[in-house]
């Protein structure tokens, strides 16, 4: 009787083990295409901020062109 009881102890570990690693590996192959997408949207989001620093930083160019010519001309207006 002990190694009866034994044996389906150990198939009922076994098939738990098992019952375990198939949900170990769903979560896995869940968390790896979360991560994928998540390297994807970080990604875009940096060729973005990229795009919109290159965007500031010729916008403050623009500006102190037009702030100098505006100088310009209040100075010549007035001259």
């Amino acid at each position: 009787m002990e190694v009866s009881e034994e044996y389906n102890l150990l198939m009922e570990m076994k098939a738990n083990t098992l019952s375990a690693k198939k949900a170990a590996q769903i979560c896995l192959r869940k968390r790896r295409a979360e991560l994928a997408d998540a390297q994807e949207q970080s990604k875009r989001t940096k060729r973005c901020v990229d795009v919109l620093h290159l965007v500031g930083a010729n916008l403050i160019d623009h500006l102190f062109k037009s702030e100098a010519k505006m100088k310009s001309w209040v100075k010549d207006a007035v001259v």
